[in-house]
């Protein structure tokens, strides 16, 4: 989404707020000559200080002329003027730039967890790769970064992957993440040990690379 800054015709009511006191110079003909503020109204106006007014009275950065008590009466169109100004100058709010999906690969053997990640950035594939070597690193990762894709070992020290999914699953905010494995366990032992979820795509080691690519382009949409 782009946010951009409205242009705004400036009118002298639009000028005022609710609570400023104006006053009208009138001409010796009658006419309107041009509407002026207070030195104090021009001051909330330009949302400055009343000491800043004098001093742009005094250099001429505003317009203004002097009562006969010596007050000074700013003339709304110079207020206006620099109120135009400043809106000109205000830069456009950048636009947010889009997040690449990311790619969480957590493998305990330091060897595959390099060849998956150097394979996965070889592919060219607009996403962002990040790795984790057991479950609770990889939850530490979660919670810095939710990943678009998890493509996770099972048999691993400490949390194991059947820990790590089983927690995802059953977190709120987490439980549709998007999960393959790549396991060297058969689907009987998988089961053994209480089973995965239906959606988790499981490849055995050792995974075909091509099959893989091609899983996670349909997985990521890229």
């Amino acid at each position: 989404m782009r946010f951009c800054i409205p242009r705004k015709k400036w009118t002298e009511e639009s000028l005022l707020p609710s609570n400023t006191v104006r006053e009208m110079a009138m001409g010796d003909s009658g006419d309107s000559k041009d509407s002026f503020v207070t030195q104090a109204a021009a001051a909330r106006l330009l949302k400055i200080s009343s000491r800043t007014v004098s001093r742009w009275v005094e250099n001429g950065t505003i317009k203004a002329w002097r009562t006969e008590g010596g007050k000074s009466r700013i003339y709304l169109s110079s207020v206006q003027e620099i109120l135009s100004r400043r809106e000109e100058k205000l830069p456009a709010p950048e636009q947010p730039v889009k997040q690449k999906p990311s790619i969480l690969i957590v493998e305990d053997q330091a060897e595959l967890l390099e060849i998956y990640a150097f394979n996965i950035v070889s592919w060219k594939l607009p996403v962002r790769v990040n790795t984790a070597t057991n479950g609770f690193d990889a939850l530490i990762e979660i919670g810095r970064e939710k990943p678009s894709l998890i493509i996770t070992d099972l048999a691993m020290p400490g949390m194991d992957g059947f820990e790590m999914i089983q927690s995802l699953r059953n977190h709120k905010d987490l439980h549709d993440l998007k999960i393959m494995v790549i396991t060297i366990l058969s689907q009987e032992e998988i089961e053994k040990r209480g089973g995965l979820p239906s959606d988790v795509v499981v490849f055995n080691k050792p995974v075909v690379l091509d099959q893989l690519k091609q899983v996670v382009k349909q997985t990521l949409k890229v």
